[in-house]
């Protein structure tokens, strides 16, 4: 696969989060995960943001229904994240509990949060987190 088309400090695959309230759930996301974002539309119905290290894209829905997506992260700290997530707003899919998510079915630290748009985030961090 060629990469060079690749924008800088972009992923060959980008998420896009196809949804109603672009601008609330950007708002959400850098309450929630820390997310920093990068570029916002003259019209303000597509906004790009960072979260670690990897793109999102975020845009109003055009025609039809929204479409929700799962997305599962990598953390530091997961029961963290988790319960920022919840004080911006998230519903809880599933409490931190130990996952067989990591290498060879190590154990980690898995949480689930549905947004304010219906996507669901699945967090994942190690063990060694003091919580």
């Amino acid at each position: 696969m060629d990469t060079t088309t690749v924008r800088p400090g972009f992923q060959s695959v980008v998420p896009y989060l196809a949804i109603q309230g672009a601008a609330q759930l950007v708002e959400f996301l850098g309450r929630a995960f820390g997310a920093q974002y990068t570029y916002r539309s003259p019209n303000g119905t597509h906004f790009e943001a960072k979260i670690g290290n990897s793109m999102l894209m975020v845009g109003d829905v055009g025609r039809g229904a929204p479409k929700p997506a799962q997305l599962f992260m990598y953390v530091e700290d997961a029961q963290a994240l988790y319960a920022g997530a919840l004080e911006a707003g998230a519903t809880s899919l599933m409490e931190p509990c130990d996952k067989p998510w990591g290498d060879d079915g190590q154990l980690m630290i898995g949480a689930g949060v549905e947004d304010p748009a219906g996507n669901l985030w699945f967090l994942a961090g190690p063990k060694s987190n003091p919580h």
